[in-house]
């Protein structure tokens, strides 16, 4: 049987990006994405999540590098994509239901967008002015507009942040997990990436820490269930040599297994301690700290 060929519909090829001043914001980034992937983009603040999206679809030009979409510059070609910036101001003097009546015309939505604004409460804050809502509601109206012409591409920029999880849920189950829609998507939420991507990416100062990978991918590479927390001020040479990180003022000891022996070792040097579960922050900051 001939083996089928997943599509890559994204490739990001030596994405560099340098300021006038010089500083590097995107520091030679290359990865892939396949037709129906949802990969979330994973950083702290600064680390280039926003300006890395704004370089996908063409907003901003590479200082060096490209973003090919269905093999042509996303720059130079008109793709069928939606995306919702952080920051959502549309329009600000118009009322709601005109600037859904405005996206509706030019982008051609049929009759199923009043669905999705439904599920979105549009008609609720319809008659409002844009610049009286709330960020939430501002990017409810800027999801609309990018998902009324239902897109093969979608582009988040922390998208969650703002909007309750209510909302956020019934989004990705009725209209971003369905119908091979491609979904990169950056957020702060740790949780909302678990839950919904498919593949997660680790940015840290415009550099990849980590290509898209599935989590089983990840938990491959990097098989910790286990914490054990403890203050800082220990020396590194009484806990023995299971990988471990430090943040803000803690170390994290990473555990494949619980290790009761271990564990009560510890416990000879102090009593300030905890054993939890790992979860991606873990991951994430293991890496970070490892390629400092």
């Amino acid at each position: 049987m001939e083996k089928i060929k997943r599509m890559e519909i994204i490739n990001v090829n030596n994405l560099t990006y340098t300021t006038s001043m010089g500083k590097s914001i995107i520091d030679n980034i290359s990865f892939s994405a396949n037709k129906g992937d949802k990969i979330a983009i994973l950083g702290d603040n600064g680390s280039g999540k926003t300006t890395l999206l704004e370089l996908m679809v063409g907003i901003i030009k590479p200082t060096n590098g490209s973003v090919l979409i269905d093999g042509v510059i996303s720059s130079k070609v008109k793709f069928n994509y939606g995306i919702v910036w952080d920051q959502a101001e549309i329009f600000p003097w118009l009322k709601v239901c005109e600037v859904i009546k405005y996206f509706a015309a030019i982008r051609g939505a049929n009759a199923e967008y009043h669905s999705l604004c439904n599920i979105l409460g549009i008609q609720k804050i319809q008659n409002q002015f844009m610049k009286t809502l709330s960020k939430g509601e501002k990017k409810k109206v800027a999801l609309a507009i990018a998902l009324m012409h239902n897109p093969s591409i979608v582009f988040l920029d922390e998208f969650s942040s703002g909007v309750d999880e209510k909302t956020l849920e019934m989004v990705w189950n009725n209209y971003l997990q369905f119908n091979k829609k491609t979904v990169i998507f950056s957020t702060h939420n740790w949780e909302e990436a678990e839950k919904y991507a498919s593949k997660l990416m680790f940015l840290k100062e415009g550099k990849l820490l980590l290509s898209p990978s599935t989590k089983e991918e990840i938990k491959k590479v990097y098989p910790f269930s286990f914490k054990i927390v403890i203050e800082d001020g220990i020396c590194m040479d009484q806990l023995g040599q299971y990988p471990a990180y430090k943040n803000n003022g803690q170390v994290n000891i990473l555990l494949n297994s619980l290790d009761e022996k271990y564990i009560t070792n510890i416990a000879r040097y102090t009593s300030k301690y905890s054993v939890v579960n790992v979860d991606l922050l873990d991951i994430y900051n293991y890496i970070k700290d490892i390629k400092a």
